[in-house]
């Protein structure tokens, strides 16, 4: 007899893969969200993140190594071919500064723009007062991109289907990737 379940379990954090050769399972950066709708790896790119980014994960988001350490069509590489094939990390956080005068808006899809106006807002609102907001598993959902986009979990644009704008013209904003 077979038994489905709704996840699989969880396996343990694997090693990154970080240019400096040192390994980690949680990345920090300090990012400025501005008043024009930016996505996450644009965020991260500007910001200075030393990820390049690979058919599977997008430039700036940290890379970590599969625990299978082979590749599949939907992983971005042929059957069976490679080693070392690299993903996101499973979960992101987002905070705005404690300092922040303003607030930050984001969507989480290919489809709809964030407005961080007041009266007007669309999307998540991300406040200096607790605004903080943790997608678990986004790795596997909101921020991986897959070689065929016919097989992915959620459709995913080549930068992430996170999308950010804030109110004023720069808000600090504090993402953290944990595996």
């Amino acid at each position: 007899m077979l038994e489905i379940v709704a996840d699989a379990p969880e396996f343990p954090a694997q090693t990154a893969l970080i240019p400096s050769t040192a390994t980690t399972s949680v990345w920090e950066f300090n990012v400025q969200v501005t008043n024009v709708a930016t996505r996450l790896s644009d965020l991260l790119v500007t910001a200075g993140s030393p990820y390049v980014g690979n058919a599977v994960v997008p430039a700036g988001v940290p890379m970590v190594i599969s625990a299978f350490n082979k590749s599949f069509p939907s992983m971005g590489g042929p059957a069976g071919a490679g080693e070392g094939i690299v993903r996101p990390p499973r979960n992101v956080k987002f905070q705005v500064s404690p300092a922040a005068t303003g607030v930050v808006a984001f969507t989480m899809d290919n489809y709809t723009t964030p407005v961080a106006t007041a009266g007007s807002e669309v999307g998540t609102i991300l406040t200096a007062s607790g605004g903080q907001f943790p997608c678990s598993k986004a790795g596997e959902t909101h921020l991986r991109i897959l070689a065929n986009t016919n097989q992915a979990l959620y459709p995913v644009n080549a930068k992430t289907a996170f999308n950010f704008v804030a109110s004023v013209a720069a808000v600090s904003m504090t993402v953290v990737f944990s595996d």
